[in-house]
């Protein structure tokens, strides 16, 4: 139960991050913005209320619920799986989730207000026609200089609300990140040198004895360290530098452990260019 609500918990905070580093199974992305889309929904029923409704009894009227909450829904939904859209398609165009953390700050900020509003701006007209509305109507009404800047005013709103809202929560989840990241290096640091002694203590009793063998492990030291200190340089590398580095170390063990220690290591052309966090 613990592991399933931990997969549900980063699931939920790749969402929120809009990074494009999804954590479990895409569909569960999706029900995250089914989900936010439903409680957007009933803020805005509950707003229309509160500027439209008259006495309790007006409040208490479910056939009035029943009415606006399921319009206002699919309002909703329009524009947050058109959002949800928005950020996969110019995400990709990008580069993908390295290309993002690459970003400057304006530029990042750039893309999280840009597309929301975007996607309020294409999904609203959508969804008062999916919901029924007559939009031959509202586009008649929307040369109207009135109707043009409310839309304008309520999609800046909007996104400016959920802006904040995912920032807030983005910025939560990177300084617990960093936290991680920090304690990771500082756990490789404490581990390193342990190992690096151990090496180099080994090649030292090998000298006289085989020499051929000090020189091989001594060159997959070397393989080892460039491997290693190479991928410190950057936040994300490819699975096939963790490999290189990975079978660098293994060798180094076999060395010392001769026929008691065996490995092989199995990864496809597409696996390998896959991108993860440095030292994974």
């Amino acid at each position: 139960m613990a592991s399933k609500s931990s997969a549900l918990a980063l699931s939920w905070r790749s969402w929120v991050a809009s990074d494009l580093v999804r954590v479990g199974p895409y569909w569960l992305q999706l029900v995250w913005t089914a989900l936010f889309c439903a409680a957007l929904a009933l803020f805005f029923t509950l707003l229309g209320f509160v500027f439209n409704a008259r006495g309790l009894a007006a409040w208490l009227d479910i056939d009035r619920w029943l009415y606006w909450y399921p319009k206002n829904l699919v309002v909703s939904a329009t524009v947050g799986y058109m959002i949800h859209g928005l950020f996969e398609l110019v995400g990709r165009a990008i580069g993908g989730p390295a290309a993002l953390r690459r970003l400057s700050g304006a530029r990042r900020n750039l893309f999280h207000i840009g597309v929301p509003m975007a996607g309020v701006v294409i999904g609203w007209p959508l969804g008062l026609l999916f919901a029924g509305a007559d939009v031959a109507d509202w586009f008649g009404r929307a040369y109207d200089a009135g109707v043009i800047t409310g839309t304008l005013v309520l999609a800046a709103l909007i996104t400016f609300v959920l802006h904040l809202l995912f920032q807030s929560k983005a910025r939560q989840i990177e300084a617990e990140r960093s936290a991680t990241e920090s304690q990771l290096r500082l756990l490789q640091g404490q581990m390193e040198p342990h190992f690096l002694f151990n090496t180099l203590a080994t090649v030292q009793s090998l000298i006289d004895e085989d020499t051929a063998k000090a020189r091989a492990m001594l060159e997959a030291f070397t393989d080892y360290l460039r491997s290693s200190l190479g991928q410190l340089r950057g936040d994300d590398v490819t699975l096939r530098a963790e490999l290189e580095l990975a079978e660098a170390y293994l060798r180094l063990m076999q060395m010392r452990m001769d026929e008691r220690l065996r490995f092989s290591i199995e990864a496809d052309t597409a696996a390998r260019e896959a991108l993860l966090p440095s030292l994974l």
